[in-house]
């Protein structure tokens, strides 16, 4: 592996931090994989999400749990295109729920309880999730979440003080 390391052959990322420290700088989630796939996070076993609301509160989780275990940034590649598929299976559930109740502007009534679903869920990382949905060209391809130290984050001294 040191060889490999010094041909340029592969990149082993914060080599000269690895020995003293017994956590990760940085963290590159696979959210696809653990969404399309189910997971387990400490006794629980995660199935895969059947709607936005469950997939991004789910993605909330992993991101809590990475962070906590690591002392630098969290990076979530593409985010739109992995979160998609899951605004179109709450958008084909209350499409139908309408279908089902006669509701006339079926569709009308199906795209808004998605977007309020990402919306509200967005809040809690301070970015706009209604961007994302439906994909776009100019949609956010990945999120990076930074630690409070490493934003320049001053301390709240009522909570330090606890």
């Amino acid at each position: 592996m040191v060889s490999a390391h010094e041909r340029g052959e592969i990149h082993y990322h914060d080599l000269d931090y690895s020995p003293f420290f017994p956590m990760f700088n940085c963290m590159l989630i696979d959210l696809k994989g653990m969404l399309t796939q189910g997971f387990k996070m400490g006794n629980a076993e995660i199935e895969p999400p059947k709607s936005i609301s469950t997939a991004t509160a789910v993605t909330a989780q992993i991101i809590a749990q990475v962070a906590s275990h690591i002392y630098g940034g969290t990076t979530i590649n593409r985010i739109d295109e992995v979160l998609a598929p899951f605004v179109t299976e709450s958008f084909n559930k209350h499409r139908k729920t309408a279908e089902e109740w006669q509701i006339p502007d079926a569709d009308g009534y199906a795209a808004p309880a998605p977007r309020k679903s990402a919306t509200t869920r967005s809040s809690l990382w301070n970015m706009k999730s209604t961007r994302c949905i439906p994909p776009r060209p100019d949609a956010v391809r990945y999120l990076r979440f930074w630690p409070r130290h490493q934003l320049g984050v001053a301390s709240d001294p009522a909570v330090d003080s606890a």
